[in-house]
């Protein structure tokens, strides 16, 4: 009886070992799992902002070739006029202008009240 008595006391024992192992290595794969996940996160964060800023400097670098490009071939004003005057409607030209005037009286009023 006393035989029994400890492989049983001895068998509960290798159970809680068992167990304790079983939720050290479960612990252990979700420690690396949360681990893994947010470094995926911040090497993604990572990527996409170098990708923004690769952006952003092409659109800066198409910009200035434009500027550089576009004042080659300034117009003036009277050539945008006859332009306007010749290929548009004169319900647009008409609308242009009130608002080109209505800005001009906002400006106005901002000046005087400034």
């Amino acid at each position: 009886m006393s035989n029994n008595m400890s492989d049983g006391f001895l068998d509960g024992i290798h159970r809680k070992i068992n167990r304790k192992k079983q939720q050290r290595a479960m612990l252990n794969t979700l420690g690396t799992l949360v681990v893994t996940v947010i470094i995926t996160f911040q090497v993604s964060n990572i990527i996409h902002h170098s990708k923004l800023v690769e952006l952003a400097n092409r659109i800066e670098q198409n910009s200035e070739s434009f500027h550089a490009y576009d004042a080659l071939f300034e117009i003036s004003d009277d050539k945008a006029a006859d332009y306007l005057i010749d290929e548009m409607e004169i319900y647009d030209l008409l609308q242009i202008a009130e608002e080109d005037i209505q800005n001009t009286d906002l400006l106005k009023t901002i000046i005087r009240e400034g």
